[in-house]
């Protein structure tokens, strides 16, 4: 199945991540359901991010597993942006390891811009302003030796060009202690892929068992706030 993982934080915890930092969940921060997610990136080095898994173990918990196809779907609303002109922030990194092979990053104009290879790689599109505290729903595929991004179902970019090698992280948020100037988002139904399926800006993840495994309970388009009831054979 290409579908891999799911965070649409209903629980109201933090038990459907592999790992956080700073991050925090609550009714005010919510794309869908009950419950979102807010990073809340201050200046300095402080990290904040969630890391975003892409496959599961052998004991069926999220893990990072090395791929060559890196698909993410998250529903993302600015609250607050960069300051220093000019410069900017990651806001989704995906790697081996630190190895950096693709990256959205956020400038203080409210724009998003799209890096696919080497870090230090020119961007290859942007995307906005972004309006403040509107959703919108981001959809980045990478894989070997293509990309496509997109905005609310709409195509940003996409072209051949491949990351550079295997991948097998990805944050949302902060992931490395270099100097920041500080924003603040929020994130809601977030989903990841092996393969280059893209699921729409309707998508939402509905539900997930509040076990710390992230096993899955729904999987359902947006907005119903309840899954349909089990149909038992």
């Amino acid at each position: 199945m290409p579908l891999q993982w799911f965070a649409g934080f209903e629980a109201s915890d933090l038990a459907e991540l592999v790992s956080f930092t700073a991050a925090t969940v609550g009714a005010a921060y919510k794309r869908s359901g009950s419950y979102g997610c807010r990073l809340t990136v201050p200046t300095g080095t402080t990290l904040v991010n969630v890391a975003v898994a892409n496959g599961y173990d052998a004991n069926g918990n999220p893990t990072t597993v090395s791929r060559t196809a890196y698909t993410i779907g998250f529903g993302l609303r600015v609250i607050a942006l960069p300051q220093t002109p000019g410069q900017w922030e990651h806001l989704l990194f995906i790697g081996s390891g630190v190895t950096h092979r693709a990256s959205l990053r956020l400038g203080e104009d409210g724009t998003l811009r799209l890096h696919i290879g080497a870090v230090g790689s020119p961007h290859l599109a942007s995307f906005g302003r972004v309006d403040l505290n509107r959703w919108y729903f981001c959809e980045l595929a990478v894989l070997f030796d293509r990309y496509t991004w997109r905005m609310d179902g709409r195509v940003v970019v996409q072209g051949l060009g491949g990351p550079g090698g295997s991948m097998n992280v990805a944050y949302l948020g902060k992931r490395y202690n270099l100097a920041s100037q500080g924003y603040t988002v929020e994130v809601d139904d977030l989903y990841t892929c092996d393969d280059a399926v893209l699921f729409g800006p309707t998508v939402r993840v509905a539900r997930l068992n509040a076990n710390a495994n992230g096993s899955q309970f729904g999987w359902y388009p947006y907005p119903p706030d309840e899954p349909p009831p089990e149909v038992v054979p």
